[in-house]
């Protein structure tokens, strides 16, 4: 059942991204938005996939790569930086305003207030790596356009290459980083790491994915001009 409903929500998110970019940049934007609130709505929600343990948000993590590549595609690098920043802010805003929340007197029983303590009860180690996750996403907006820039020289200038290569190099630095500032020295250094290569599998099978989509959106945004 899992594994139907991350490809269901995988082709859905796709769609909506796709969607979006065909009726403006704005609206690429709005869905990076939702992308924040979903993901810190169901964010203690762990599941196996294909034999792998991972964590549900790890599918909108990484829609944020096609959101990325079609701004920088179909619009500009500039855009696409621009939905990096909302995405950090927002998240550093999140964390904030629960934070903050949580001083709080409540009415009644306080057993709704717990149980938000406990969902969000993030340490600052976790919260840090978390807007920096979100924040350096800006390596694959820049690794994508060079590449881009480079279309018409070879194969190193197709859009299969700089939609993979950017997705994959980013995420393998991002996993690293997020895993290693939110939880070195808290998990055995073997778990910590068996953890990181079961989310880079997963993250990867994504990116092969999601190469394709790109493929959908040119056809999509057929006749607009491309990025610049």
């Amino acid at each position: 059942m899992n594994e139907i409903m991350f490809i269901g929500s995988l082709l859905v998110y796709a769609a909506l991204i796709i969607g979006a970019c065909k009726l403006g940049k704005e609206f690429v934007f709005a869905f990076g938005t939702f992308n924040i609130v979903a993901s810190n709505a169901v964010v203690g929600y762990e599941i196996e996939i294909f034999g792998f343990s991972t964590l549900w948000i790890v599918l909108l993590y990484c829609m944020n790569f096609l959101a990325i590549n079609c701004l920088t595609e179909f619009y500009s690098k500039r855009d696409a930086i621009r939905y990096v920043l909302n995405m950090a802010g927002m998240q550093f805003l999140f964390y904030l305003f629960i934070l903050t929340s949580g001083w709080l007197t409540l009415e009644g029983d306080g057993k709704y207030k717990e149980a938000v303590d406990v969902v969000f009860a993030a340490t600052p180690r976790v919260t840090l790596a978390a807007v920096l996750s979100h924040m350096l996403l800006f390596i694959d907006a820049n690794i994508y356009k060079f590449f881009k820039d480079k279309e018409g020289r070879g194969w190193y200038g197709q859009l299969w290459f700089r939609a993979t290569l950017s997705a994959l190099v980013t995420h393998f630095l991002l996993t690293i980083l997020f895993f290693c500032v939110a939880f070195y020295g808290t998990l055995p250094n073997g778990v910590l790491v068996s953890i990181i290569v079961s989310n880079l599998i997963i993250k990867y099978a994504l990116s092969f994915a999601e190469t394709p989509l790109m493929y959908v959106a040119r056809f999509v945004m057929r006749g607009k001009p491309q990025g610049i």
